[in-house]
């Protein structure tokens, strides 16, 4: 296991919670948005739900395009996992493996 040197907040949206336990191991907290959506009818607008990750300096993990692009022009705190970047750091380095 590595060694967390501080720990971090995560909100994962809901294609990407499987990364919980991994991120929990490695003594993080995490929040799921999909319970806060449940707690609250205000965060089925995910412009809320990002902006509660700001206000509370928590990491938006996210694979959806909307939402990734809203963090980027917002300057929110998040982690992005891009069609490209899946692309480009783990499809194009395997390919060499059948070359």
């Amino acid at each position: 296991m590595l060694k967390v040197l501080k720990q971090l907040e995560f909100l994962l949206d809901e294609h990407v919670d499987g990364f919980a336990k991994k991120l929990l191991e490695l003594g993080h907290k995490v929040e799921y948005a999909k319970k806060l959506r449940e707690k609250d009818e205000k965060f089925r607008n995910d412009f809320n739900l990002l902006q509660y990750t700001k206000e509370n300096n928590i990491i938006f993990v996210t694979k959806d395009k909307q939402n990734g692009q809203t963090c980027k022009d917002n300057n929110f705190p998040c982690i992005w996992l891009g069609d490209e970047q899946i692309f480009d750091e783990m499809i194009l380095p395997k390919l060499k493996d059948f070359e």
